[in-house]
This record gives structure tokens, sequence and C-alpha cells, in this order.
């Protein structure tokens, strides 16, 4: 889908902008929004940002659908709360999984008042009233694509997202996984930042620091000299 500006969560008038879509027979963008009296409605981005478009139309349209309160208790009924605890963070209890529709990634998506929604960010705007602002996006702690648990997100920039995949070892250019993402990585990435810590220059701590961690001495030199695991150092 081709780029334009991102109004994801701003307000025109009484519309709320939720997802984006694409015309791809003009190649105009539209904007799947909410409306304030809970019908759902789609603009061209034009149109809203230029102010001609403020509402659904409230008053000229059919009888009225589920209210928002009925149609967020079946969301929540969908999703097994039951879920998977994360292995590197147990505190934050069990996973709530959407087993319905999902992205090629993982994420759930799911018609919500009309609107198509990522689960995840539907479970936060209904946590917190709205979406994350600006550039910020619905993050998982858990690293479980499918998770609707409103405690384990957190919002942040796609920056913050990418810093946070690297810190954890997740991190993938194109097709080409990064440090422990690859399948038969010896180290992790808390061993890559011990051996620099600990490396003090001379040959003879890199032949030790290759023994500890079995793995040879020019290993050791490509860690310290930033030739590999270049993302985690990006990240310290």
């Amino acid at each position: 889908m081709a780029r334009g500006v991102d109004l994801a969560g701003r307000k025109f008038g009484r519309l709320l902008a939720v997802e984006r879509t694409l015309n791809t027979a003009t190649r105009r963008g539209f904007w799947h929004c909410l409306c304030d009296c809970g019908r759902p409605h789609t603009v061209s981005s034009n149109a809203l940002t230029a102010g001609r478009t403020k509402s659904c139309g409230c008053g000229n349209v059919g009888p009225a659908m589920a209210s928002q309160e009925e149609s967020a208790a079946r969301f929540w009924a969908k999703l097994d709360k039951n879920g998977p605890v994360p292995a590197h963070r147990p505190e934050l209890g069990p996973c709530w999984v959407w087993h319905g529709a999902t992205q090629t990634k993982g994420y759930g998506r799911t018609w919500f008042r009309g609107v198509i929604w990522g689960t995840h960010r539907l479970a936060w705007f209904l946590t917190h009233g709205s979406v994350p602002d600006g550039d910020k996006q619905v993050c998982h702690h858990c690293d479980n694509p499918p998770c609707c648990n409103p405690t384990h997100h957190f919002a942040g920039t796609n920056q913050q997202n990418v810093d946070d995949m690297i810190r954890k070892g997740r991190y993938v250019v194109g097709n080409r996984p990064l440090g422990e993402a690859v399948h038969n990585a010896r180290l992790t990435a808390a061993d890559v930042v011990a051996i620099r810590q600990r490396y003090d220059g001379s040959r003879a701590s890199a032949l030790l620091l290759a023994a500890e961690f079995v793995v040879t001495p020019q290993n050791i030199m490509n860690i310290v000299t930033g030739r590999t695991w270049r993302h985690v150092e990006k990240a310290s």
C-alpha cells in the first residue's frame, strides 16, 4: 500500500481516524473512521484533512447498531485468557490469545462496529479510550502477536519497538535474522555484552573468552570490533 500521512488516532470533528485503506483503482487514500455516534464511516484522506467531512452524517442513517459496551463485551469474550505465560516475563501472567483471523505476522484482525481493527490495538482502545497518539503504536511486552491482554501492551514509537526487538535478539532485516534469532546461534545478546565488557585488548583475553563461550578466537575479535552483533552495540 502506498504510504501517506498517518492520521490514526486523530479526531476530525466527530470522526476518529482508525485505519488507512487504499482504492487500488484510483490509488487514492481513504480512512476507516468511527463517529462519535458509534457508527463507522469511510472518508477520503483529503476530505478529512481539509475539514470537508466531520461526521458520518448522524441522523441520516438507519437503525443503530449494538452499543459499544455490547460490542466490547463480545470481543473480550472471544479471547482465550488462559494463554501461555511469557517465559522471559513470567510476572506478566498469561496472554489473552485471539484465535480468529490474523495477519501474516500473526496479529489478530477483527471487525468492531463496522471497522477493521488489529485486535491488540482494539484491546488498547477499549481499555484506554483512545489509540496511541502521533507516531506511537501498540507494542507487546510478551512478544506474542495474537495476545490482547492490555497489561502486556505498551505504547511506543516504531524505533522504540525496534530497539525492544534488538534487546531481545528478535530483530530481522528482510528475511535475514540477527543474533539470537539465528537458528544455530551459540551466543545471546547478554553474552555479547559480557564479552565486550571483559575483553582487555590482549590475545590471551580473546583465547580465554573463546574457551569460556565455546566459540573461536576470531568470533571474539569479530564481536569486540563490531564486525558482528552490531545490532547489540547500537542498542546499548
